[in-house]
């Protein structure tokens, strides 16, 4: 995610944290803030979502 204002952007980063979380079969989630760097990042295991029936170009595609 990104965009001019941080605040929002958390906002959004925890609710989307939110239901990756609870989804079945995620494991070690996360979310790190860095002051002075405003930057949140979202890392796909692509074999893992594929094997869970989840193309990897859906899931970029949904969190842009």
């Amino acid at each position: 995610m990104r965009g001019p204002n941080y605040a929002e952007l958390g906002g959004y980063a925890q609710a989307a944290f939110d239901v990756v979380r609870t989804t079945s079969g995620v494991r070690d989630t996360s979310i790190t803030y860095r002051p002075g760097r405003p930057e949140q990042s979202l890392r796909v295991d692509r074999t893992a979502a594929a094997d869970l029936g989840v193309p990897y170009p859906t899931v970029a595609a949904r969190t842009r």
